[in-house]
């Protein structure tokens, strides 16, 4: 049975109910969005696909409240690395089912440990969501809605007793938003494309509710070399005041807003080199920049990770209008060859 094509403004009026029992109903479950960010989980084809990647994060300041560099308590420095296993399948080309299990370890040296510093590790925040494409012209211009439920797999309770480094905020959110991807009409093969995405953040534990967002502009071959340069964001929509338990997990992690601060905002560029396959299998690297920010950490990020599809493209799934050939077919044919290279 095929699918309905629906325009942006008729899928809201249709699904408005669904989507507000959604948004209000499921337990509002947020981790360190500024490493573990909103992203878009739609793929272009249907299957399952798996996606690695190890995320390094280091930081010894914070963003005070009006925007200025401050560093950390106890001369604190945070050192986290993020390793992280997504999953994902595609019913159809248009509806997906995503989750992330994610392993942290953090090493915070701090005068505030009678050793001089602490490690912990463990499982950090885990993450489901679903993604669905609900509208998409004859070019592959599209839009996607999605839902995310973020939650624990820890307790800094028994950090606390263990004198070891808390692992996150404890918090848990719900995010609801909407991603999009357009064609940029350069040169006859049709390689270039802009993403961009928003939506709205809702926490427990009295964290501030926020709206996070990306742009990306993105050079993404059939084969060849993938480059990716653009900014991402969070804007916070409350400005009351920290509540003990946010207060007692900065304390965690030697005041570092790494843990999340109650008001935090920030924006970091980021800068992604990798290739792409002939078989679709993607792998790439990425740096990640702090640019601004309010009661927030100032830190790098460096991250390396791949995304092998064992899906199975549709041959319709993102023509590249005005390219030398029809895109839908040559995806189709090197897809076979591919196939039959790995599976003689």
């Amino acid at each position: 049975m095929l699918m309905e094509k629906l325009t942006p403004w008729a899928f809201v009026q249709r699904n408005l109910a669904l989507i507000l029992f959604v948004f209000f109903s499921i337990p509002h479950l947020h981790a360190a969005t500024i490493v573990q960010n909103f992203n878009n989980h739609a793929e272009f084809n249907s299957g399952f696909f798996i996606s690695p990647q190890v995320n390094i994060y280091s930081t010894g300041e914070n963003y005070s409240s009006n925007g200025t560099s401050t560093g950390l308590p106890y001369s604190g420095k945070v050192f986290q690395s993020y390793y992280d296993l997504g999953l994902t399948y595609g019913f159809t080309s248009d509806l997906f089912l995503f989750a992330r299990l994610s392993f942290l370890y953090t090493q915070v040296t701090s005068q505030a440990f009678s050793n001089g510093a602490a490690t912990g590790s463990g499982l950090g925040d885990q993450l489901v969501a679903i993604s669905y494409r609900f509208w998409r012209d004859s070019v592959g211009d599209n839009l996607v809605f999605q839902t995310e439920l973020t939650f624990p797999a820890y307790n800094n309770a028994q950090s606390l007793n263990n004198v070891t480094p808390f692992l996150g905020d404890q918090s848990v959110d719900f995010t609801a938003g909407l991603f999009t991807e357009w064609l940029l009409p350069f040169g006859l093969e049709s390689l270039y494309f802009v993403e961009a995405g928003a939506a709205y953040t809702y926490r427990s534990m009295g964290f501030s509710s926020a709206v996070p967002w990306q742009f990306v502009l993105k050079r993404d071959p059939l084969q060849g070399l993938y480059v990716s340069v653009g900014g991402r964001g969070q804007r916070s929509l409350n400005d009351s005041t920290q509540t003990n338990a946010q207060i007692l997990s900065a304390e965690g992690v030697s005041g570092s807003a790494v843990a999340d601060a109650q008001n935090s905002e920030w924006t970091v560029g980021e800068l992604c080199s990798g290739y792409r396959a002939l078989d679709g299998d993607l792998y790439y690297g990425k740096i990640t920049f702090p640019i601004a920010g309010a009661n927030a950490p100032i830190g790098l990020q460096f991250l390396v990770g791949a995304k092998f599809d064992f899906g199975r493209w549709t041959g319709k799934a993102r023509p590249r209008s005005g390219s030398i050939r029809d895109y839908g077919e040559h995806r189709q044919e090197v897809t076979e060859h591919a196939h039959n290279l790995r599976d003689p």
